[in-house]
């Protein structure tokens, strides 16, 4: 066998010594050491954060002059349970219940919740707002995924946040888990194996699908993912309750939509997403 050392030198001083000739800085070294991918054969949702930002904080922060000065009923409440009740709201009822009264402007201005997410994550905001799926995520549950950097459904490290349940998650349950499975319903229902179902019972599916609270999304232009096209996607799970509660013997054959696949889909509802460090007030791009 050949040996790659120069002759006339020991192998191991040679390594040292280009390790001694070449300085590499702190930084490079993390940098190589901490590598993370951020391209991805399919594009992940471009939330434009350097020319949206501040429109999409002076979206969700603004609030337009109102006459009435208190909360009505609402003010016999405790301030607390006030603003428990208030972090329940979607963040599109969120932002209406602000027009309500000065005093509502006040206490939900005054929610170190919503300040975080505000300052934090003008990306999931923009996202979301961009996606339609704001009426659908509430700023805790934002807030719940900024300050954690664990997946929700493996439990590794996640970086990725995906927009119709705004958990975080790693790329590999975003690429596989049934929890993160999306499809084209409007494409489903062309094909064979579902023909039949749309054709013998489509009156009844479409009523339960609009019964069904189901989280459909905007999805990006494939070639520009900073522009927005007018295809939809859908949770897998939803649609797929949907058609067991038509016909409960699409269980089994059902279960094909919950498997890998539709990628271009999964990253199209996510966002590449930082985790907040409390004690230091900083985002962090990185594993521990």
């Amino acid at each position: 066998m050949s040996s790659n050392s120069i002759p006339g030198t020991n192998s191991v001083l040679g390594l040292c010594s280009i390790i001694q000739n070449n300085a590499v800085s702190s930084s490079e070294l993390l940098e190589t050491c901490f590598y993370k991918r951020t391209k991805y054969y399919y594009h992940a949702h471009d939330p434009r954060a350097e020319e949206f930002s501040p429109s999409v904080h002076r979206l969700f922060a603004r609030c337009y002059k109102t006459q009435t000065p208190n909360l009505g009923i609402l003010a016999c409440l405790p301030q607390d349970l006030l603003e428990v009740i208030v972090l329940q709201l979607d963040i599109d009822s969120y932002r209406r219940f602000r027009q309500v009264s000065r005093r509502a402007r006040y206490v939900s201005t005054a929610i170190n919740i919503y300040q975080r997410v505000l300052r934090h994550a003008p990306d999931a905001l923009n996202a979301l707002r961009r996606t339609d799926l704001y009426g659908f995520i509430s700023y805790s549950d934002i807030y719940i995924a900024l300050t954690t950097t664990k997946c929700a459904f493996c439990g590794q490290f996640g970086d990725f946040l995906f927009l119709p349940t705004a958990k975080r998650c790693c790329f590999q349950c975003l690429r596989t888990s049934p929890e993160t499975a999306l499809v084209n319903e409007a494409r489903i229902s062309r094909r064979e194996q579902w023909k039949g179902l749309y054709a013998e019972q489509g009156v009844a599916l479409t009523n339960a699908l609009e019964s069904k609270d189901i989280r459909t999304f905007k999805t990006h232009n494939w070639d520009d993912p900073k522009k927005m096209s007018k295809t939809r996607g859908v949770l897998a799970k939803d649609l797929l309750a949907a058609y067991i509660k038509v016909d409960s013997t699409m269980a089994e054959p059902g279960q094909v939509l919950l498997k890998p696949g539709w990628l271009h889909y999964r990253l199209a509802a996510s966002i590449i997403f930082p985790s907040l460090h409390l004690h230091m007030g900083k985002l962090q791009t990185g594993g521990e």
